[in-house]
């Protein structure tokens, strides 16, 4: 691959190398990745929230369900039922 690059280009260090690959990556690769991050950290927003919330009354398991359900619709509403197709 580097055969075909002229004497002045290779002067310059072409083609360059980097640390890392994140330079290499597609850019829809990257958004997705981000947007996976922000479903995880709204999953465990909206989970801590309803521990809090299932605190404050009295536990039991029909409770617990229902701060589960109420999670998973909070996750819903904030992340718009989006899907992410890697």
């Amino acid at each position: 691959d580097v055969e075909h690059l002229s004497p002045s280009m290779k002067q310059l260090d072409y083609p360059k190398t980097y640390k890392h690959r994140l330079c290499c990556l597609r850019q829809e690769l990257i958004d997705a990745f981000i947007e996976q991050k922000y479903v995880d950290f709204y999953r465990s927003i909206a989970l801590n929230l309803s521990k809090l919330r299932s605190n404050e009354s009295t536990p039991n398991d029909t409770a617990e369900r229902t701060n589960v359900e109420e999670a998973k619709r909070i996750v819903n509403e904030i992340s718009g039922t989006k899907k992410l197709m890697i």
